[in-house]
Protein backbone atom coordinates (compact mmCIF):
# COMPACT_ATOMS: atom_id res chain seq x y z
CA UNK A 1 0.00 0.00 0.00
CA UNK A 2 1.73 3.42 -1.19
CA UNK A 3 2.17 5.44 1.91
CA UNK A 4 -0.80 8.55 0.61
CA UNK A 5 -3.16 5.72 1.10
CA UNK A 6 -2.30 4.55 4.68
CA UNK A 7 -4.71 5.41 7.32
CA UNK A 8 -3.49 7.07 10.44
CA UNK A 9 -3.37 5.73 13.57
CA UNK A 10 -6.21 8.74 14.41
CA UNK A 11 -8.49 7.48 11.23
CA UNK A 12 -8.32 3.94 12.63
CA UNK A 13 -9.28 4.88 15.77
CA UNK A 14 -12.02 6.89 14.07
CA UNK A 15 -13.38 4.86 11.74
CA UNK A 16 -13.28 2.19 14.88
CA UNK A 17 -15.25 4.50 17.15
CA UNK A 18 -17.79 5.08 14.00
CA UNK A 19 -18.08 1.64 13.76
CA UNK A 20 -19.48 1.61 16.86
CA UNK A 21 -21.73 3.77 17.25
CA UNK A 22 -23.41 2.51 13.85
CA UNK A 23 -23.94 -0.26 16.22
CA UNK A 24 -25.92 1.35 18.88
CA UNK A 25 -22.50 1.64 21.24
CA UNK A 26 -21.37 4.41 23.30
CA UNK A 27 -17.41 4.49 24.85
CA UNK A 28 -17.66 4.98 29.00
CA UNK A 29 -15.41 4.71 31.49
CA UNK A 30 -15.42 2.70 34.88
CA UNK A 31 -12.83 1.60 37.39
CA UNK A 32 -12.57 -1.38 37.77
CA UNK A 33 -10.95 -4.55 39.81
CA UNK A 34 -8.87 -7.27 37.68
CA UNK A 35 -11.51 -9.47 38.80
CA UNK A 36 -14.40 -7.09 37.82
CA UNK A 37 -13.27 -6.31 34.57
CA UNK A 38 -13.46 -10.21 33.92
CA UNK A 39 -16.77 -11.03 35.05
CA UNK A 40 -17.83 -7.85 32.83
CA UNK A 41 -16.21 -8.97 30.01
CA UNK A 42 -18.31 -12.45 30.17
CA UNK A 43 -21.71 -10.82 30.97
CA UNK A 44 -21.30 -8.36 27.93
CA UNK A 45 -19.93 -11.85 25.51
CA UNK A 46 -23.06 -13.66 27.11
CA UNK A 47 -25.57 -10.21 26.61
CA UNK A 48 -24.33 -10.07 23.13
CA UNK A 49 -24.54 -13.70 22.04
CA UNK A 50 -28.45 -13.41 23.38
CA UNK A 51 -28.90 -10.77 20.98
CA UNK A 52 -27.16 -12.41 17.82
CA UNK A 53 -29.46 -15.64 18.92
CA UNK A 54 -32.49 -13.22 18.88
CA UNK A 55 -33.73 -13.94 22.37
CA UNK A 56 -35.18 -11.80 24.75
CA UNK A 57 -34.62 -13.56 27.51
CA UNK A 58 -32.59 -11.05 30.74
CA UNK A 59 -29.59 -13.24 31.73
CA UNK A 60 -29.25 -13.83 36.01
Amino acid sequence: MSKAKEKTGAKRQAAYAERQRAQGRRQRSFWLTDTEYEEIVEKIEELRQCKSDGENEPIE
